[in-house]
Parts: structure tokens; C-alpha cells; sequence
């Protein structure tokens, strides 16, 4: 979990119900509903997490938090995201044979997870010493227990989704983002700093883990017939994906820790951290959207309709300019007043980098919606190729910035990557969907992201008049989209068929 401010969510979007054994829509709906909340519930968390937490434990020892989490979260997003998708396709394929995926999944996770949480307790000193940092290979070997757990914890959500029991599902998800706040603030909260919070974080991940395993085995467990290697294949190349866009929401912190003076690495590493939780929240909130997409196109390039795949992407993409364009604009100009409302005064001053992350996140956002949907219609080397482009030029960019500019740089780098990824992507796309690109929305995207920040650097605000100033601005931007004849309620994507 990294991505945002705690790890990416447990919860993946609902499989579509059996063509074979429809669900009946208003408990298919309800369930969809308990897993949005369940989501939200989970930013929310994770967010007070981060804010009692840059509190309490300050700028250094937030920046040793940080870097410790964000290298197992780069695993754990990938084994959740991948193995989530990959239990539930299987178990919704044929539940006849859901106990034998079950049982597959269970056993190649259990040896993944355990292979990597082994690996982690060795190299936890190497990379401390990489890092110029001995303080963190112990709080590194205490999350490293974490792999495991939520590598079966994914396979038991998975089976749960697959089963279509949605609100299982939430409430086990709902639980787990209570819990793991619970933990983490009040380890901290008893003064066990760094190390309590991590403890706190472990313990969730075994406790939910343990709550899952007893509701998954009072489920029916079929052994039909089932091949694991299908479940292998299936997952590979999307596992390529999501681990390189995980690397990418991760490369630029380990890079500040590691070219900043082993002095004030941690403080440095610390704001840069809290900047990234605002620039990232975008990213968080429009996940969900790559999510529908990937199913959806899946299923197209079952039953070829070039039409529909090509409305569905374009209408992503315009979502994408009349939302992320705005929003990247505001939070570069609005960085600072929201980092001092949600951390504290001291995280102020990393608000300047946003003018830089705030754009490159942007970037990132639709640069990775596009490798999504180029996975979800089955070219899913492109939607790698795409990734590892923006991977390797953020690395580079970041490392070479870096090392003359300092945090800021790093951001820059981020900035470099981020919109080489954009830049190949959409080539890519155009090329697979054909005209997909939403000219005029793009354009009045771009019209309101400078009105909005033009207003929003005229009118400075602090503590709860940026809430109320955000609140305005977007309020505002709402009536010009619908005065424009931009936004409309359709109901659905045009490219989504009525049956889904």
C-alpha cells in the first residue's frame, strides 16, 4: 500500500454477475453501493491515519514512516490488485469449481507471500544501508509481515467477490481500515512512535486475515476442476503493469531518502511524502474509473465491437479533461493551504513542489487509464510498455534533478516520467481505438484549470476557509461545465452496454 495515504484499497471493482445465473439488480446494486462506501471509508482512514500521524510523530520520524511503508506497499499493491482480479474472475468462470480455486490461490500466495516476506527480513540491512539509514531495518522487518498476510487476505476477498457476496466483502473491508487506524494511532498515541506504528499496521493486516479466513470457509467450497497455471497466465502481464505503476508512485521518495544529507534525509522525505498525498489524490479517486474500463473492453474483445471500445475510451478521457485538468490545477496553487488543514504548519513549505507534482500526477492519471484500457482490450504489452517508459524516465529524470535540486527536483523528475508515459500512451491508443481524443473537452478542461487556479492564487485562504474555498471553486466550475453544455448526467458511458 502506497499510493495513497495508507495502501492502495482491498477492494476491487464487482465482477459482472454469470451471463449463466443473472443477479438480480437490486441486490447487485446494493452491493456495489457497500463496496463504494467501503472504499471511501478506506480513503478517509487512511487519510486520518496521515494526519494524526504527521502530527504526532513530526516531519523525520514521518519521513522513516514513510519510507519503510512505501517499500512493502509497492509489493502489496501489486499482489492485491492482481490476485483480487484473478481469484474473482475464476470463482464467478464456474462456482462449481470455486473451492479448488480457492485452494489454488491459497497455495501459490501462501509461498509468494512467505518467498517475499524472506526475502525482505534478508535484504532489510542492505537497503538500510543503501539508504544511509540503520534506523530502518527494524521497523522494515516488522512490516514485512504484512506481505503475507494481505496476500491472503486478497485471496479471500477475491473468492468473496467472485461469489458476488459484495457486502461480505465491504464489511470485512470497512472493518479492516477501523482497525488498522485504531492500531496505528494508538500505538503511536501510547508513544511507541515509528515502531508502534508499523506493530499497528501488522496487526491489522493478521487480524483481518484471520476474520476472513472464518468467513470464507462457513462458504460453499465446490472442488470442481481447475488448472492453476490458468490463473498464472491470466495474472502475468497485468502483474507486469501494476507492479511498474506501483515503482512509479515509489521511485521518487526512495530517491529523495537516498540523495538527501543522511542529516535532514528523513525531514526531507517527510514533506515530501505529505505533498505526495495531495497530489495523488486525483489519482486515488479516479482508480475506480480504470477499473470499469478494464472488465468492460475484457468483454469486448470477446465479441469485437471497434464502435463501442472506442466511445468507451473516449469517454474516459473526457471525464479525464474535465476532472483531473482542473483538479491538478488547484492542487498546485492550493498545495500549501490544503498541506497546513490536513498535516500541520511545519509541512507547509513542501506545497511549492506541488507546482510541479500536481501536473505530473495529472499526467500519470490518464497515462495510466490509457495502459488499463490497452490491457483490458488485450494488448496488455503496451499497457506494460507504457508503464516501464514512464518508470525509466522518471528514475532517470528524478535522480539527475534530484541530485542538484533537492526534493524539488525530484518532482520535476516525476513531472519528466510521468508525461513520457502520457506521450506514449496516447499514440498507442489512438492507433488500437482510433479517434479517441475529446478535443473540445480538452480544451474547455484546460480553460477552467487556468480560470480556477487565476481565482485561487488571488484569494489566499488557511485552516477551514480552504475547505470552504475549495468547496466554492468547484461549485463554480460545475455551473460553468454545465452553462457550456459540458457536463451532462447521462446515466452511463456510451461505449458501457445496457446489459452490464
Amino acid at each position: 500500500m502506497r499510493a495513497s495515504p495508507v495502501s492502495a484499497p482491498l477492494t476491487i471493482a464487482a465482477v459482472e454477475p454469470s451471463r449463466a445465473e443473472p443477479e438480480a439488480p437490486p441486490r447487485f446494486a446494493r452491493g456495489v453501493i457497500a463496496i463504494t462506501f467501503a472504499k471511501l471509508w478506506f480513503v478517509i482512514a487512511g487519510y486520518g491515519i496521515f494526519a494524526v500521524l504527521t502530527r504526532t510523530l513530526g516531519p523525520r520520524d514521518f519521513g522513516l514512516y514513510a519510507v519503510v511503508t512505501s517499500i512493502v506497499s509497492v509489493v502489496n499493491n501489486a499482489l492485491i490488485s492482481v490476485t483480487v482480479r484473478a481469484v474473482a474472475r475464476f470463482t464467478a468462470r464456474d462456482e462449481r469449481s470455486a473451492g479448488s480455486v480457492l485452494r489454488s490461490a491459497m497455495l501459490l500466495l501462501m509461498a509468494l507471500g512467505m518467498s517475499i516476506f524472506v526475502a525482505l527480513e534478508i535484504l532489510a540491512s542492505p537497503i538500510a544501508a543503501w539508504l544511509h539509514d540503520p534506523d530502518l531495518a527494524a521497523p522494515l522487518r516488522v512490516v514485512a509481515l504484512v506481505v503475507p498476510a494481505y496476500a491472503l487476505y486478497a485471496v479471500n476477498v477475491g473468492f468473496l467477490n467472485g461469489l458476488r457476496r459484495f457486502q461480505i466483502q465491504a464489511v470485512l473491508d470497512s472493518a479492516y481500515s477501523t482497525l488498522r487506524a485504531g492500531l496505528q494511532i494508538g500505538a503511536v498515541a501510547l508513544g511507541l512512535g515509528v515502531m508502534g506504528a508499523v506493530s499497528g499496521f501488522a496487526a491489522a493486516a493478521a487480524l483481518i486475515v484471520g476474520a476472513s479466513t472464518v468467513v470464507v470457509r462457513r462458504a460453499a467450497h465446490p472442488k470442481g476442476p481447475f488448472q492453476t497455471r490458468e490463473m498464472i497466465h491470466f495474472a502475468a502481464w497485468f502483474a507486469g503493469l501494476t507492479l511498474a505503476a506501483n515503482l512509479m508512485l515509489a521511485a521518487d521518495l526512495w530517491i529523495v531518502k537516498w540523495l538527501s544529507p543522511p542529516a535532514i534525509a528523513n525531514q526531507q522525505v517527510g514533506l515530501y511524502r505529505a505533498a505526495l498525498t495531495i497530489s495523488q489524490l486525483l489519482y486515488q479517486l479516479l482508480i475506480p474509473l480504470a477499473l470499469v474500463i478494464f472488465p468492460h473492453l475484457s468483454h469486448l474483445g470477446h465479441a469485437p465491437d471497434p464502435e463501442r471500445a472506442r466511445n468507451l475510451v473516449r469517454d474516459a478521457l473526457r471525464y479525464l479533461a474535465l476532472s483531473v485538468l482542473p483538479g491538478a490545477a488547484l492542487i498546485s496553487v492550493m498545495g500549501g493551504e490544503i498541506l497546513g488543514l490536513l498535516y500541520d504548519r511545519a509541512y507547509v513549505p513542501a506545497g511549492a513542489w506541488l507546482d510541479a507534482l500536481g501536473p505530473a500526477y495529472a499526467a500519470w492519471t490518464i497515462a495510466y487509464v490509457l495502459a488499463v484500457a490497452l490491457s483490458g482490450a488485450g494488448y496488455v504489452r503496451s499497457g506494460l510498455g507504457v508503464a516501464l517508459v514512464g518508470l525509466s524516465g522518471q528514475a532517470i529524470a528524478a535522480a539527475l534533478l534530484c541530485a542538484r535540486f533537492g526534493p524539488h527536483g525530484a518532482a520535476w523528475g516525476d513531472g519528466v516520467g510521468m508525461t513520457l508515459a502520457l506521450a506514449v500512451g496516447l499514440p498507442l491508443a489512438i492507433r488500437r481505438f482510433g479517434d479517441i481524443i475529446p478535443w473540445a473537452s480538452v480544451a474547455r478542461g484546460a480553460a477552467l484549470a487556468v480560470l480556477l487556479a487565476l481565482v485561487a492564487s488571488r484569494f489566499p485562504a488557511s485552516g477551514w476557509l480552504v475547505p470552504a474555498k475549495g468547496l466554492a471553486l468547484a461549485v463554480a466550475a460545475v455551473l460553468l461545465l454545465i452553462a457550456s453544455g459540458e457536463l451532462k448526467l447521462p446515466g452511463r458511458m456510451r461505449g458501457i452496454p445496457e446489459t452490464a
